[in-house]
């Protein structure tokens, strides 16, 4: 199955966000659950898979609110480039969509590309 997938569409959208806590406003995970939505809907429209979300980021800042979890860069650039690696060894060119995503993406397929 995973070989008639890249056959008609090798692109796999990784989605990344967040589970922050920014305070009585919004609700904690709000990051990575917009990250995950969007990326579903991005898939459905297209027909790209989707894997499932990497919900934790560099969320340093939010520490003050109680629920926020945190990684530090460097973890959270080695997470995505094993994954990005292991979704290239099966054929795929992972997209990596999401609140994180913004500068990670783009320094993971730097590495993989440049």
């Amino acid at each position: 199955m995973i070989d008639e997938e890249v056959e008609n569409n090798n692109t796999v959208i990784v989605p990344f966000g967040s589970l922050e806590a920014h305070g009585p406003h919004k609700p904690v995970g709000c990051c990575y659950l917009l990250a995950e939505a969007s990326s579903k809907e991005v898939g459905e429209r297209t027909g790209v898979p989707v894997t499932p979300i990497i919900p934790f980021g560099v969320s340093h800042s939010y520490m003050n609110f109680p629920g926020t979890i945190t990684v530090d860069s460097q973890a959270l650039y080695s997470y995505a480039y094993q994954v990005s690696k292991s979704l290239v060894r099966s054929g795929y060119l992972p997209l990596l969509l999401g609140i994180e995503a913004m500068f990670l993406g783009a320094y993971v397929m730097g590495r993989f590309f440049g």
